[in-house]
């Protein structure tokens, strides 16, 4: 069995993966193993095998094609998916912060509202939280609105007396 834990250190590949054996020992998952295992062969996709394709993919894009189009590109998929209750932890951080970005009452947000709400939309389609959320925004009003709430009448005095930035 040393003989064999030494070959799998030579290779850089954990003894859970190269021969299939649990992971032995008190509290031993072997997530930790794989984790940095997965962490490099990320590394060495990125550093070694994305520059090398690139080069032939220029080649053969040109090749097939007759000029370079910017929206052929390539990625890797990821070695490790998240599970379920990790994206709901992520989707429910994100929201909190989304709720205290927008503040509790108009004139208390950090970012303009139609701003951050574009920022999260955006966010949580490319993240792929809520997939069908643009779809479902221009199915039922065009683009992103948010409801502002009426100002009060101490708000509007206010408004009304401070010049508009463009008639100067």
């Amino acid at each position: 069995m040393a003989f064999l834990q030494i070959v799998s250190g030579a290779a850089d590949i954990p003894v859970t993966r190269l021969l299939g054996q649990s992971p032995a020992g008190l509290n031993a998952t072997g997530d930790a193993d794989m984790r940095n295992y997965h962490d490099r062969i990320q590394a060495i996709q990125e550093l070694d095998f994305t520059p090398a394709m690139s080069r032939l993919d220029e080649c053969l894009i040109r090749s097939a094609t007759g000029a370079r189009d910017p929206d052929i590109y390539a990625s890797w998929a990821p070695l490790e998916q998240m599970s379920e209750k990790d994206k709901a932890e992520i989707f429910k951080t994100k929201a909190d912060a989304a709720r205290v970005l927008f503040g509790s009452s108009a004139g208390q947000e950090i970012i303009p509202r139609q701003a951050l709400s574009e920022a999260l939309v955006n966010t949580l389609v490319d993240d792929g939280s809520l997939p069908g959320l643009e779809a479902a925004i221009a199915a039922l009003g065009g683009s992103v609105q948010v409801d502002q709430p009426e100002p009060s009448s101490e708000e509007a005095g206010r408004e009304a007396s401070v010049p508009d930035a463009t008639s100067l």
